[in-house]
């Protein structure tokens, strides 16, 4: 088979991002002929954003009649979903992860089909997402020279840059992401908490700072990395950091070790604008190491 736009893709477990991906396809014209999810509810809502699709709760039907499949369950499905289907007639298995290697495809490869991981890095809290590749990096792993240059292709036309994957990269790829987004988002909740301190809500705290996140992002794409850092950390406040550990210490340990450990981190690359002297920097560095690393204090 050889792989163009015309190739009939299938997905299995048409959920926020397969749903999002399958309806950005079909929109750049690639042929997405059939949409699974468990729910036919489900799966026909999909299908009814996509012309000429067939919905269906069946995966082997998507197995057995498209010649390239998304496979886009959360990741602990992943290998069981593969293992109990027939891929005897499909070209191409790809699977949307970023933490799980291509190896978990075995049962689709060793049938003879071409494997392959694309995973976009970014987020999709529902399933009209449709919208949110332009500009996203999409990571590709794949041993398939084809399957990878259509899959280049591919994030050439939903307006995504790529980069090319090992096995080996993912744990260390995937951790980055979840820095940079659900654990960003945990620690923007941890911050809201702290609005407590002060006799408000964590509603209150989170109505302040959203726009505050919103900015500093919009900083960091337009002035990157160090220059998007303000703060105590880039100026040499040492008696605000001492405030900070104070107000962070009456939240409990877990948080107070938490803001240390998280600045004491980021202090080098703070350090890079320039603006501390190597007498602030080694104050500060002593008062967060006390509370985040004791033993080397």
């Amino acid at each position: 088979m050889s792989l163009d736009m015309s190739t009939t893709v299938g997905f299995i477990g048409a959920g926020r991002l397969g749903a999002s991906l399958a309806v950005a396809m079909s929109r750049c014209g690639y042929r997405v002929g059939a949409v699974h999810r468990r729910s036919a509810s489900a799966a026909d809502a999909v299908a009814s954003r996509i012309p000429r699709v067939t919905a269906t709760i069946d995966a082997q039907q998507i197995a057995g009649g498209c010649g390239i499949v998304f496979l886009t369950t959360g990741d602990a499905a992943i290998e069981p979903v593969v293992d109990a289907l027939d891929w005897s007639s499909v070209y191409a298995v790809i699977h949307c992860s970023g933490a799980t290697p291509v190896a978990a495809l075995s049962a689709a490869s060793d049938a003879g089909a071409a494997v392959a991981g694309f995973h976009p890095m970014q987020t999709f809290p529902d399933e009209h997402g449709d919208s949110r590749f332009e500009g996203v990096t999409v990571a590709i792993e794949s041993e398939s020279s084809e399957l990878k240059a259509w899959l280049t292709g591919l994030a050439d036309d939903l307006g995504a840059h790529h980069i090319y994957l090992s096995a080996e990269m993912r744990p260390a790829y995937h951790a980055s992401a979840v820095m940079a987004c659900g654990l960003l988002a945990g620690l923007v909740g941890l911050a809201a908490g702290m609005w407590e301190e002060m006799g408000l809500t964590r509603e209150d705290g989170l109505r302040a700072l959203s726009p505050l996140v919103s900015a500093t992002a919009e900083q960091i794409g337009d002035l990157g990395i160090p220059a998007a850092i303000t703060g105590p950390y880039v100026r040499g406040d040492v008696e605000t950091v001492r405030a900070h550990l104070d107000a962070t210490g009456r939240r409990g340990g877990d948080l107070f070790r938490a803001y240390a450990a998280l600045a004491l981190a980021q202090l080098p690359i703070a350090r890079e604008q320039g603006n501390i002297s190597k007498e602030e920097y080694a104050t500060i560095e002593a008062l967060l190491r006390e509370v985040a690393d004791p033993d080397k204090s």
